[in-house]
Parts: structure tokens; sequence; C-alpha cells
């Protein structure tokens, strides 16, 4: 298995790199919707610092959207 890597260089959008490959992370808000804005660390609100939390765990358990 590929090591996993998480990062983020705009604010709210946050990429993954497994392996060579470096996609951005869905938003999952097919799951819940805390944020209309999205997700993002650093950011003020809760709402997305929550959906982003959601989005983390959501992928480390590999439940990606279709």
């Amino acid at each position: 298995m590929a090591e996993h890597f998480y990062c983020s260089e705009v604010p709210r959008q946050v990429m993954f790199r497994e392996g060579e490959q470096r996609q951005p992370l869905d938003p999952r808000f097919d799951i819940r919707k805390h944020s209309s804005t999205g997700f993002g660390w650093g950011i003020g609100s809760s709402g997305p610092a929550q959906q982003l939390a959601l989005v983390l765990l959501a992928d480390t358990l590999r439940n990606r959207a279709q």
C-alpha cells in the first residue's frame, strides 16, 4: 500500500497524494453538509473544520465518492 498524504496550498482546497497520483478531495456533501462553502483548515468557523474532519475520515476509511 502506498503512503497517503494530505496537503493544502490554497484555502478551501485539500489535496491527497497516494504514490505519485495527486487529486483534490471531494467535500462529500453526499454524506453530510456541515458547511455550504466546503472545507478547510485554519478557517475561523467550525463548519469548514467539521466538513474537513468528515472528509478525512471517509477518505481514510476508503469511503470514496463514486
